[in-house]
């Protein structure tokens, strides 16, 4: 399947694999596009995982630090830290030191080959 992408192509981005991921895209004006104007991007590094030949990338467009109990009934902060601590993989991706969950709105760039695949979350 070639959806007509040319992955040797460089057309500028920096937020694919294999990008120089010491440049930031700017946002509305920016010069370091962090959107806060004091030198550094507070995006978190991106994910990725390797599966035989394939490796999938998480590139973060958003992530926002949320109370659990904005999802949930009855979850405080300590409940999710007792969570994490019977599930450690949790940490520091998924759940704060101080119990918050780590929402992220993002992107999974699959690689295989030649071919990439964006899979929009």
């Amino acid at each position: 399947m070639n959806a007509g992408i040319d992955p040797s192509a460089d057309d500028g981005r920096t937020d694919m694999p294999g990008a120089d991921s010491s440049a930031s895209q700017p946002k509305d004006g920016d010069a370091d596009g962090s959107g806060t104007n004091d030198g550094h991007d507070d995006r978190p590094e991106p994910l990725s995982w390797q599966i035989g030949e394939v490796s999938i990338t998480s590139i973060t467009e958003a992530a926002t630090p949320t109370s659990p109990r904005f999802l949930y009934d009855g979850v405080s902060k300590g409940g999710v830290l007792a969570r994490a601590e019977a599930a450690p993989w949790l940490r520091p991706h998924f759940v704060s030191d101080d119990g918050y969950l780590l929402q992220r709105i993002h992107t999974c760039v699959i690689s295989a080959g030649e071919h990439r695949i964006a899979v929009d979350t």
